[in-house]
């Protein structure tokens, strides 16, 4: 999932079908594809366009697939399947009501309440140490992050280092330290078979829909 880009569209996608399956106990896989295929309009840089090599990914943020899902709506997997490159849109698609960003300063309880109806998007810092992660304890978070490191990407063209997309599957405590649970779309090598622990405060940007 590196070289495409395509995290923000995963964690979007799982997290809508998870919870169009809470409310009516059928679980209908998304289709990714039409993410990426369709979301020229919602993508924030379209001057980054130029870096983006022929039929790459175009990378975006999960919250715009969110409003492109309430807005257009999403097509079913099984009709607009995985092709592991940008093609053309098309489709029929089904809309969701809308979604919300979760308040950071609610209390744990309250967080915790809703990760148990659903799971959550979040964002982490795409750097060395998350890339490297074995899931083998806790992730505490860049371990040499400096101020500059985001404008240096950006000037560079190296934006799709900035985040990555995940999904908050459940939380608890080890050694003393509050962690969510999280899925990663990549490799199922990257931490303990793509889930790993991450210290609450690493995560940020925490949407649902």
């Amino acid at each position: 999932m590196i070289v495409m880009s395509c995290c923000w569209a995963f964690a979007a996608t799982e997290v809508i079908t998870a919870a169009r399956a809470h409310i009516n106990g059928e679980i209908v896989p998304l289709s990714k594809q039409h993410l990426l295929d369709c979301m020229y309009t919602h993508y924030n840089k379209p001057t980054w366009f130029e870096y983006l090599e022929e039929n790459e990914c175009f990378p975006c943020s999960y919250a715009k697939a969110y409003t492109f899902a309430r807005d257009h709506g999403i097509v079913k997997e099984v009709k607009y399947p995985f092709t592991e490159q940008r093609g053309e849109c098309h489709g029929p698609s089904e809309e969701i009501k809308g979604f919300k960003r979760v308040n950071e300063n609610l209390n744990k309880k309250a967080i915790e309440n809703l990760i148990k109806q659903q799971p959550i998007t979040c964002a982490v810092p795409h750097v060395p140490s998350f890339n490297d992660f074995l899931g083998e304890k806790v992730y505490m978070g860049p371990t040499n992050l400096k101020n500059e490191a985001t404008k240096k990407l950006i000037e560079e063209g190296n934006y799709k280092k900035l985040c990555i997309a995940l999904l908050i599957v459940g939380y608890g405590v080890e050694d003393g330290v509050d962690f969510y649970l999280v899925k990663n779309s990549w490799r199922k090598e990257w931490g303990h078979k793509g889930y790993a622990k991450i210290e609450r405060g690493v995560l940020s940007n925490l949407f649902y829909p």
